[in-house]
Formats: structure tokens, sequence, C-alpha cells
């Protein structure tokens, strides 16, 4: 069983992605920040049934922000070996 990280996984393709590993029995790591871009109803409906399977887990959050606090970190290790 492989793994496979899924972003956008509440997202018409993130979803049937997910969807096609789960069936060929790999286990599914899902992130999603869930914005408005479109019904964010249906995003956490499709979530939910995701959630059903045992090999699949999700996770909120933006990408955006794992990225700036990332970078932070990185500014603020620089600035301390001085």
């Amino acid at each position: 069983m492989a793994r496979f990280l899924v972003t956008g996984i509440a997202g018409f393709i993130g979803y049937s992605l997910a969807r096609l590993l789960l069936k060929q029995g790999h286990f599914v790591v899902g992130i999603d920040s869930f914005t408005p871009y479109y019904d964010v109803t249906l995003k956490r409906s499709r979530a939910a049934a995701l959630n059903q399977s045992p090999d699949c887990h999700i996770h909120e959050f933006s990408i955006e922000d794992a990225v700036k606090f990332t970078s932070s970190r990185s500014k603020t290790r620089s600035s301390c070996r001085r």
C-alpha cells in the first residue's frame, strides 16, 4: 500500500483522485483550505465521504499559510545564527 498526499482533496479533481487511490488500496492524506471559491457545503460533504475510509485522513489548512510559516521560520533561524 503506497501513501499519497492529495492537495485540494475536497475539490472535484482531488476528490476524484482520492477515491481512485482508496479504491486501489492506497493510504491517502488530504489537505484542503475549504475556500468559498464554490460551494463549501459540497466540499465538506466530499471530505466527510472520504473520511469514512480508515485509510484517508484529511487536514484543513492553507498551503499558502504553511509556506509563509516555513519562510518566516527560516528567516528567524538565519538571524539567530549571526
